[in-house]
């Protein structure tokens, strides 16, 4: 018989970085006190600065105004379209605000929603940093995801191999330089990344570098223009496959992009773009369907794609563009970074009565 084992192991990473708690939240096995719990909001409660709190499949929670630095780490998500990578299909979904004190925090391997803004009842004076969404599915329908504010401060917010969609409003600017050094890379980000309403992007902080993404069917817009021009503000393109390109000035500058657009008049500040590719060209699979239909796959580049060795490196050496292109591609599902028991088997019948009873499992890594 065989049975599969989801993310068992996790502690293995975490305690190479720290000795920091990990909590489990929906963990099926038995429960050991101080360490399961049966909701997220009293795992918080319990924890201390840098502890490691896991979702597993099927977990539903809130935080509000996470107010600590905590790791959260989930099983993945799509796992019912991309088979073989565990058997467990539900993902682990977080509804989600932060406050300062959340400043270091992770998330990785989750479906993130947003019962609120993402920075909420900012004291003035006061910033959130270095907070890092991993491999994360991000979603808003009908909601906001909001980094803004003249009293607060955003800074080194990461958004690395996550898909960004299902309605969002995703505004990171602000009035003055409250909101700075924002890096998405290696993102699947659009309407067809889950399927639902309009995402609409304004990226007017400072500092902001958005790397070997792809965005399809979305608007990029700067804080002051209309939400029907696809422009940016003050951000930095480089190795992405963008279905629209500008179509009036900006500030924004694309290096090595790839744009299924060819304006009679090119509004791109850069180097080495490539206009009018076809979706048909560029990816493997229908990438004008749901996301949730037809899983993250058919982002992958095609064989003769356009995009394959288009892009560049800092050290100008060739790299694919897009999220599977680069030194940390998007991984399926979102797998977390931890090895994981996926596969044991043993024997059935008289010898399953033996001693040593023998036991053959498989360990992937997800790196």
């Amino acid at each position: 018989m065989k049975k599969f084992f989801i993310l068992s192991v996790a502690a293995t990473l975490i305690c190479s970085f720290s000795f920091a708690t990990i909590r489990r939240v929906g963990y099926p096995g038995p429960q050991v006190t101080g360490t399961d719990y049966t909701d997220a909001a009293t795992a918080v409660t319990a924890s201390a600065a840098n502890d490691t709190i896991q979702l597993y499949p099927g977990v539903s929670a809130t935080i509000v105004d996470l107010n600590k630095a905590l790791v959260f780490l989930g099983p993945g998500y799509l796992l019912n379209i991309n088979s073989g990578l565990q058997v467990a299909t539900n993902s682990a979904r977080l509804d989600l605000s932060l406050i300062a004190g959340a400043s270091n925090s992770t998330f990785e391997g989750l479906t993130i929603t947003w019962a609120s803004w993402l920075v909420s009842n900012m004291v003035a004076n006061t910033t959130l940093q270095n907070v890092t969404f991993k491999r994360c599915l991000l979603s808003a329908p009908g909601s906001t995801f909001y980094m803004s504010g003249t009293n607060a401060g955003v800074q080194g917010i990461t958004f690395s191999q996550c898909i960004i969609g299902a309605g969002c409003y995703m505004n990171l600017s602000s009035a003055g330089t409250f909101v700075k050094n924002i890096v998405w890379r290696n993102c699947i980000i659009g309407t067809n990344s889950v399927g639902i309403n309009a995402l609409e992007i304004i990226l007017s902080g400072a500092n902001t570098i958005v790397s070997n993404n792809l965005f399809e069917n979305c608007n990029i817009y700067g804080y002051s223009t209309s939400a029907s021009t696809p422009i940016s503000t003050s951000t930095y393109f480089r190795n992405c496959n963008i279905n629209l390109e500008p179509n009036t000035a900006n500030n924004g500058v694309y290096d090595y992009c790839t744009f299924t657009t060819n304006n009679t008049t090119h509004y791109v500040t850069g180097s080495s773009n490539q206009f009018g590719k076809t979706l048909v060209s560029i990816y493997n699979g229908d990438v004008t369907q749901p996301i949730g239909n037809v899983g993250d796959a058919p982002w992958t580049l095609k064989t003769g794609s356009p995009a394959i060795g288009w892009g560049r490196d800092y050290s100008n050496n060739p790299i694919d563009g897009g999220a599977y292109g680069g030194a940390d591609p998007y991984r399926l599902s979102g797998i977390p970074r931890i090895p994981s028991f996926y596969q044991l088997s043993s024997t059935a019948g008289a010898a399953a009565n033996s001693n040593p009873y023998p036991i053959t499992f498989s360990v992937r890594a997800n790196n």
